[in-house]
């Protein structure tokens, strides 16, 4: 694997995907990924126990991380999420399916019950500081842990609570910096804790 500090578009894309008896992911150390560069690279291993211990990258593209570890159904943790510097060019208040980069990242990981996110800003508004609205705030992680382990722990940088009016907002977490992710499959799973925690 390359040791490269920057990643391209759709270099790493698929690259283990359906490989079942893969047990163990190489580290990947990149610190810029371009476009679709992760994109379903451990798709159903469901092997895997031992993710990269970390997914260092500030400075990422769009559908980057998407469907990564769709259905590896022996992973129980997450790599550790770094703080992302810069999120994907994203036209201010719009909702636009091509910017998602987080997208059914874990989706089917039925054994995931520990995720380590150190996001200081939500990557749905982290552009878009105009009015929270479901499709602003699902944006990039739209169905990122839909179907792990019922229970389970978000580790996190600090939250805390806010209040909105609107109905299709209630139950907003808000992340450190003032940005917010909801509670469900699309941000964090509602019957999981969350545990505030320095990266």
């Amino acid at each position: 694997m390359t040791q490269d500090a920057s990643i391209n578009d759709n270099s790493h894309s698929g690259m283990f995907a359906d490989c079942t008896h893969l047990v163990t992911a190489p580290e990947l150390p990149a610190t810029t990924i371009g476009a679709y560069s992760y994109e379903s690279m451990f798709y159903n291993c469901t092997s895997l126990v031992n993710a990269p211990t970390a997914l260092p990258a500030s400075n990422i593209g769009m559908y980057c991380y998407s469907s990564m570890f769709y259905n590896c159904t022996s992973l129980t943790a997450s790599p550790t999420i770094a703080s992302l510097t810069e999120s994907p060019a994203f036209p201010s208040n719009t909702y636009d399916e091509n910017y998602r980069c987080a997208d059914n990242m874990f989706e089917g990981c039925i054994n995931l019950s520990t995720v380590h996110c150190y996001f200081t800003r939500n990557y749905a508004l982290a552009s878009s500081p105009g009015p929270i609205s479901n499709k602003t705030v699902y944006l990039y992680t739209f169905r990122w842990l839909y179907n792990v382990a019922e229970t389970g722990t978000f580790y996190c940088k600090e939250l805390a609570t806010a209040t909105f009016t609107s109905e299709e907002t209630q139950s907003v977490m808000v992340f450190n910096g003032g940005y917010t992710t909801k509670r469900g499959y699309s941000g964090i799973p509602t019957n999981w804790t969350i545990s505030e925690q320095s990266a």
